[in-house]
């Protein structure tokens, strides 16, 4: 399933990309009656269709202002608002069509891109809903205009009275109506399998980030009885370092120092990656103080016996102002680590 706030906040975007295509379409509007009227000089006058697009631009500043102050909304609204805003759309497109040649004019096609907007944004009923109405503005304002309901404003480019002729009419009304009907279904297929595929998607992501929860916490748990098991043979071995139980000779001493160093190593080992889980569980970074100094020294201890047995010469100098630090420890030390691991690691063992 997907999360409601996450749909939400996709339509709500999609609402500020319509008014964005708003914008343009009424500086379109603007821009081709200007040249139209200046190139043909039409007959009637083009005042209609600059009150039309001074209406879009009024009424999309509303739209863009209740978006900007209502920027948490229910998904109920926001779907009312694009419903809305489509159905102003198709009535504002039917007014710029009838005062500028009706059938005759070519921008009437320009209702199948609203058609494939209601597609996209809206349900597949919606959408229908919309086509049906934009359909009927079409049929009304061809018809009327033939029964001389409405007034025709010739485009004044040529006498066709296309308005006039009930088969061309009969022929553009059902080309143009099953063009809308076929867009609105090709749109709200393809916008609907969008959706479920995303929603598979979701949920497959859903099911990774359990999988890795039951992981990480399984490695929580084995990770705490690992160190509990390291910490006791580190108990068991400091009473035989210390020669509690007895003297050791300077071999048993040398292998007892090895082995204590490589049980603080791994101790350190499982730390970091207790605390690497925790972060993986949690998804919050914790700033805590830390010595930068202790740090080195733990690295250093972690890559030396590595440089020594290619008998390479290894070396610390730190020259540190401010020893303490406050950050993530166990990613700078991780990430410090391995690089001095790969310098030694690539590195020609001395002759």
């Amino acid at each position: 399933m997907s999360d409601p706030k996450t749909v939400i906040q996709q339509l709500f975007n999609r609402l500020h990309w319509l008014v964005k295509l708003r914008w343009l379409a009424a500086a379109g509007v603007f821009a081709v009656v200007f040249g139209f009227s200046q190139i043909f000089h039409p007959r009637y006058s083009v005042l209609p269709l600059y009150a039309v697009a001074l209406f879009l631009v009024a009424y999309n500043g509303l739209i863009y202002a209740a978006l900007l102050f209502f920027r948490k909304i229910s998904y109920s609204s926001a779907n009312f608002l694009a419903n809305f805003q489509i159905f102003i759309d198709l009535t504002c497109l039917a007014m710029l069509i009838h005062f500028s040649g009706g059938v005759e004019n070519p921008f009437g096609f320009y209702f199948i891109f609203h058609v494939i907007i209601a597609g996209i944004l809206l349900s597949r009923r919606a959408a229908l809903f919309q086509t049906t109405y934009a359909a009927l503005l079409f049929l009304g304002v061809a018809w009327s205009e033939y029964f001389n309901l409405l007034p025709y404003y010739s485009l004044g480019i040529a006498s066709l009275e296309l308005h006039h002729q009930p088969g061309y009419l009969f022929a553009v009304s059902f080309v143009f109506i099953s063009t809308l009907y076929i867009s609105a279904y090709m749109t709200t297929s393809i916008s609907h399998l969008l959706k479920d595929r995303e929603k598979g998607l979701m949920k497959a992501n859903q099911q990774l980030n359990e999988k890795d929860r039951i992981k990480s916490e399984y490695v929580l748990h084995v990770t705490h009885d690992i160190r509990d098991d390291l910490s006791a043979i580190q108990t068991c071995l400091e009473p035989v370092e210390k020669e509690v139980i007895g003297s050791l000779n300077k071999l048993q001493a040398d292998l007892l120092k090895r082995a204590q160093s490589r049980c603080e190593q791994l101790i350190r080992y499982v730390n970091a990656l207790l605390d690497i889980t925790k972060l993986k569980l949690t998804r919050q970074l914790t700033l805590e103080p830390f010595s930068l100094e202790i740090m080195i020294e733990s690295i250093c201890d972690s890559v030396r016996p590595l440089a020594e047995s290619k008998n390479i010469s290894f070396h610390v100098r730190t020259d540190l102002k401010e020893p303490a630090v406050k950050g993530v420890r166990i990613y700078l030390e991780e990430a410090l680590l391995n690089l001095l691991k790969n310098a030694v690691r690539y590195t020609r063992p001395a002759e």
